[in-house]
Parts: C-alpha cells; structure tokens; sequence
C-alpha cells in the first residue's frame, strides 16, 4: 500500500516511521526494487523478525539508518542488502542466531562500513556475502565454527583484513 498510494498510506497508519512492526515475522522482500528516498525506518521494532531475505535488495537511494535494530531474532538474511546502491547503518545488529547469509552485500559498492565484534555463532551458510562490496574494508567475525558454505565469502570485495576466530 505504501508504494501504491503514499498519501493514503499515511493517511490510514501515520507516517511509515511509526508503523507498527513489533509482531511481524518476515520481512522478506517488503523493499525490493523500491525507490527509498524519504523512506525512514530507524524506530521500527524488528524484534520478532525473522527472514529479512531480499529486504531490499535492489533498492535505490537508500539512506537509511538502521544500527538500532534488534535483530536477535533473524536467522535468514540472504540478499537483504545485495544489489543496491546504498550503504546502510548496520553496526550495533546482534544477529548470533543468523543462519543464513548468502548475498548478504553482494555487488552493493557503496557498502564501506568496518564489522566490528560481529557474533555470528550459528551462521553456516554465507556464500558470496560481501562479493562485489568494493568499498568494505573487513572487521572482526566471531563463533564461525558452524559454517558449512563460505565460497566466495569476500570475492570481489575491498576486504583488508578479517578476523574469523571459532570462539
């Protein structure tokens, strides 16, 4: 509805800021493709969330700050943030119960943010995350010990230096 009719959206549930997310399971495609000037999401509660898959994967002018998130819930990111031009805020996520990665920031150029202290305990699927994040520089990842599919984890990426330890 909010792409359809913008006005009317806002009209009927207040502006997409406040909307009420608290009890929403899956988030899986809900901005794919979408144009996101003027779109902001930084209070919505994702708690209960857990598929973001191709969240916005594909989105266009995307500038939204999203580090508040809780994001304990998520087990399935793949391809939220892949193939956009955007470079989303995502530091501060908790996402120890992610299992599912693959695409993550995949051919997002822009994406240049450092993950720091990054507890990924159950992650076992993470092919092509970061491949083709040119401007992401690497970090810290920690409890990899589960993964199973890393191919091309940091392919064709900026990556520097990471950091994966088992513990």
């Amino acid at each position: 509805m909010f792409y359809r009719d913008r006005p009317l959206a806002i009209a009927t549930y207040g502006p997409i800021k406040y909307w009420q997310t608290s009890r929403v399971k899956c988030m899986r495609t809900r901005f794919k493709g979408r144009d996101m000037t003027d779109v902001d999401l930084d209070l919505w509660c994702v708690r209960s969330v857990v598929h973001f898959d191709e969240m916005f994967e594909g989105a266009t002018n995307f500038t939204c700050h999203l580090s508040k998130w809780n994001t304990t819930a998520a087990t399935s990111m793949n391809s939220m943030f892949a193939n956009m031009s955007g470079n989303p805020e995502v530091g501060g996520w908790h996402v120890q119960n992610l299992i599912h990665a693959n695409r993550f920031m995949q051919n997002n150029p822009a994406f240049d943010r450092t993950i720091s202290e990054c507890r990924l305990f159950k992650l076992k699927y993470a092919a092509h995350m970061f491949d083709g994040a040119i401007a992401f520089t690497g970090g810290v990842i920690h409890g990899a010990r589960t993964l199973v599919d890393a191919q091309y984890m940091f392919a064709n990426s900026g990556v520097v230096s990471v950091n994966i330890s088992m513990r």
